[in-house]
């Protein structure tokens, strides 16, 4: 089980009052690191790692990791072109 694990769009929406973001598309979480086998995760594409340290990698998922100046490249870059999570 990943600690902490949540679905960031349903966060959101509760948060929001409102469906801004689409459900099931991006999860949080801690560290992937514990997992004995990729069937412990949930039905993801890609895993982006935004902590300092590797996690571990598993084979049928793309993982890409974001940290420091790179991550906040992208959120920039996500904000200008209006690109929206989910949406």
């Amino acid at each position: 089980m990943i600690p902490n694990l949540r679905d960031v769009g349903k966060t959101v929406n509760i948060i929001c009052g409102e469906e801004i973001m689409n459900e099931g598309v991006l999860y949080r979480g801690g560290t992937v690191n514990k997992l004995s086998d990729e069937s412990e995760l949930p039905d993801v594409k890609t895993i982006l790692n935004l902590r300092t340290e590797a996690d571990q990698i598993f084979p049928s998922k793309k993982t890409a990791l974001y940290t420091g100046d790179r991550f906040s490249r992208k959120l920039s870059y996500l904000k200008r072109h209006g690109e929206r999570l989910g949406k």
